[in-house]
């Protein structure tokens, strides 16, 4: 029988150095406006509650493919620059140039303990499956970090249509995995990889941050070990 470890991808295994969509956003009104007055929290205030993610009650199915996941955010990136001062053809613009620079492939980076943790725990028998909120293109970074050889499947949200902890994106996830011994789930977000994972029976992790009530944790991957085989 499988022994199973569902690991959450932006956090806990991987990041994006120098900052996530707020610090993309004013990169990109820094390039085309370099006097631009703008701040992070500026931005950050416009950017809040607008993704997939922040929505997880809320299916969205029809924006399962990368053109169609990129048009929307396009479209409500278009609409922000606006309120932030820029219109027409040059918002447009902007917020296609996000794409572009949030997804600069030499930005994603992976934390220094992931890829020896997972590999201490595949020589023990376990295996590994990455349950994610993101973007269309994270099979791609998983691809150039070195991560897909140790994967046996990954469950992504902006292919099947649901955010965690939505119950629907762990059904996919434990009916790839099949019969299984012991599944867990490791993330860094006490909702959507604590909260959401033991609403449908599987234990969790959390890492790298901390909250009050949570029955398992450690501050890296490297503590993962322990607790599941203990």
């Amino acid at each position: 029988m499988v022994r199973a470890i569902i690991w959450d991808y932006d956090g806990t295994l991987g990041y994006r150095e120098g900052g996530m969509w707020v610090a993309t956003t004013l990169e990109v009104i820094h390039e085309e406006d370099p006097a631009s007055p703008l701040t992070e929290d500026d931005v950050r205030a416009r950017l809040r509650g607008i993704f997939p993610w922040d929505r997880p009650d809320e299916p969205h199915p029809h924006l399962s493919t990368p053109e169609a996941w990129w048009a929307a955010q396009v479209d409500l990136f278009t609409d922000i620059l606006g309120d932030l001062g820029y219109y027409d053809g040059r918002a447009r613009r902007m917020a296609e140039r996000i794409r572009t620079v949030y997804l600069r492939p030499d930005a994603w980076r992976l934390y220094p303990e992931v890829l020896d943790t997972l590999d201490a725990l595949s020589a023990r028998g376990w295996q590994h499956y990455v349950l994610s909120n993101h973007l269309p293109e994270l099979g791609e970074f998983v691809e150039r970090l070195g991560l897909a050889p140790r994967l046996s499947g990954l469950v992504n949200s902006a292919e099947v249509g649901y955010e965690k902890p939505h119950p629907e994106i762990y059904r996919r996830m434990l009916e790839m995995i099949g019969p299984a011994e012991t599944i867990w789930m490791v993330g860094d977000n006490p909702v959507a990889d604590v909260a959401g994972a033991e609403a449908v029976g599987i234990p969790a992790i959390l890492v790298r941050t901390r909250h009050e009530g949570v029955r398992y944790r450690c501050d890296d991957l490297s503590g993962v070990p322990a607790i599941v085989e203990g």
